[in-house]
C-alpha cells in the first residue's frame, strides 16, 4: 500500500469516527442532564480497553463479543440520528 492509500485509509477511518460522534451527540441530546452523563459513562466502559466490563453492561450472552456491542451502539446511535433529526 503507497503512502497516499494510507492517508487516504487515515482520513476515511476519521470521517467515520467524526460521523459516529455526531450521531451519538445528536443521540443523546434529548436527554436530561443527569441522563446523558450517566449514559456518557455507559459509553466510557462500552468503548474502553477492558472487554469484560464492557460485555458486563449488557445482559449475559446479549452479545459475544464487545466489538459486536459496540457497533451496535453505532448503529443504534445512526439510526436514531436519521429518525429524530
Amino acid at each position: 500500500m503507497s503512502a497516499l492509500d494510507k492517508l487516504r485509509q487515515m482520513r476515511n477511518g476519521a470521517d467515520e469516527q467524526a460521523m459516529h460522534r455526531e450521531n451519538y451527540k445528536k443521540f443523546i441530546a434529548r436527554f436530561s442532564e443527569d441522563e446523558a452523563k450517566e449514559y456518557a459513562e455507559s459509553i466510557r466502559i462500552l468503548f474502553g480497553k477492558d472487554d469484560a466490563a464492557a460485555l458486563a453492561l449488557f445482559e449475559e450472552g446479549a452479545y459475544q463479543t464487545a466489538d459486536q456491542a459496540r457497533e451496535s451502539a453505532r448503529s443504534c446511535w445512526a439510526v436514531s440520528a436519521k429518525e429524530f433529526y
